[in-house]
């Protein structure tokens, strides 16, 4: 039964530089287990069922992370807040967990990165 559940999630990861000491695979794997959330998921098609030759709008959603230690901090801790749409109208975002009192909770730890 839930496998007939649809859900949004990232699939496909294009990784332009990465020099930290974790592998492409490794970080797409953390990406894609990031739970996203949308209030107009009812207007996602599957890439199956649109008729575009790429992707659209209408199924796919495109995001972006750049993320860099600056050199006066040791460490840089990348989260789910690092992954913005490119879309700035896309309502297809990360999904931001409360605690029982309403506060928000830390986001998604995704890698840790250290200096240079």
């Amino acid at each position: 039964m839930i496998s007939e559940v649809p859900t949004l999630t990232i699939d496909l990861v294009e990784i332009r530089e990465n020099t930290s000491a974790l592998h492409d695979e490794f970080i797409a794997h953390r990406l894609g287990l990031i739970p996203l959330v949308s209030e107009q998921v009812d207007s996602f098609v599957t890439s199956e069922e649109c008729a575009c030759e790429k992707m659209c709008n209408r199924c796919s959603v495109n995001y972006r992370l750049h993320a860099l230690c600056q050199p006066d901090r040791d460490q840089l801790l990348v989260t789910s807040e690092h992954v913005r749409t490119v879309d700035l109208e896309c309502a297809v975002v990360p999904v931001m967990y409360e605690d029982d009192n309403g506060k928000q909770e830390d986001p998604i730890s995704i890698i840790l990165l250290s200096r240079n």
